[in-house]
């Protein structure tokens, strides 16, 4: 059977990047939105604009051509799609699973597997970018599974992403995400220390963060956080350092199956792992330069 014609999307997980897809689907795409969520003032706000609030996440697969879904981790995949009251199983053959996600490969193996035995579509769509991204439409979207879902999907992806890349057939995408995701957790650990021999040896602070943002190094990501780096104030995180824990855990567990030699990687990792460990593991990732500047003598 080919894949369904997508008019009519289900739609869990409006966290932080799930709530501003939600409304560019129905704003800008013109979708039928199905949601179900526990959160009542989300559910209020979408429904404003014309969605339909399900009662359950079993019902969310019930008269839909596709479902989206953008949850925190493995264990919530398994439960919202596999679980006792999973949405698989209401899918009919034909529609697509559209998974947002940042999860290892093999809980998403999972899933692809029963998915294929019901004769549902199943695509890896994890995305990278920022919250404001993903209200302007912006982000990147790493997309492998069957190539004429994808291409059937492709209308929607387009109303959420501005840079879309298919791939492979399988779990590449995955793989994809998990290896970007340690090159951005890197990044901050070196800036941090980086900008705080600057600190130390007198550098004025706006002058430190000017010149970072205009050096051969001012990559998005550097970019997107100049003005978080500059009030140093991470209070507002779109993603906070316990998520990134989890990111680099689930890195680190794919290195070890594939047999991959990842000590820097290993490094970063305990590094979050201490920021959490002194009370800031809900700030904003970035927050190890205050780490750095803490261990360093700078209060």
């Amino acid at each position: 059977m080919s894949p369904k014609e997508i008019r009519v999307i289900g739609f869990r997980g409006l966290g932080k990047m799930g709530m501003p897809i939600a409304k560019r689907l129905i704003q800008i795409g013109g979708y039928k939105l199905k949601i179900y969520t526990p959160e009542k003032a989300k559910a209020e706000e979408l429904a404003r604009l014309g969605a339909v609030v399900a009662s359950s996440n079993e019902e969310l697969g019930v008269g839909v051509d596709a479902v989206i879904s953008s949850i925190p981790g493995d264990k919530e995949l398994i439960e919202t799609y596999l679980g006792d009251k999973g949405i698989l199983w209401k899918m009919e053959p034909g529609s697509t699973i559209i998974e947002m996600s940042t999860v290892t490969p093999s809980a998403s193996r999972k899933v692809a597997e029963e998915a294929a035995r019901r004769g549902v579509y199943y695509l890896r769509t994890p995305i990278s970018g920022s919250t404001l991204f993903a209200e302007r439409g912006e982000l990147t979207i790493y997309v492998s599974g069957d190539r004429a879902a994808y291409e059937n999907a492709l209308p929607v992806l387009r109303n959420i992403g501005s840079k879309i890349l298919y791939v492979g057939s399988g779990e590449e995408a995955r793989y994809l995400k998990l290896l970007i995701n340690i090159i951005i957790a890197t990044t901050p650990v070196i800036v941090a220390e980086a900008l705080t021999i600057g600190e130390k040896a007198g550098i004025e602070w706006k002058t430190l963060i000017d010149a970072l943002g205009s050096s051969a190094v001012a990559s998005p990501q550097i970019g997107y956080k100049l003005k978080t780096l500059l009030e140093k104030d991470y209070s507002k995180p779109a993603f906070t350092a316990k998520q990134m824990i989890k990111d680099l855990d689930y890195a680190l567990e794919v290195g070890k199956e594939l047999g991959v030699f990842m000590p820097l990687t290993s490094l970063v990792r305990q590094i979050f792992e201490a920021l959490d460990k002194s009370g800031k593991g809900d700030l904003d990732y970035f927050a190890v330069l205050k780490l750095i500047e803490e261990l360093s003598g700078i209060t």
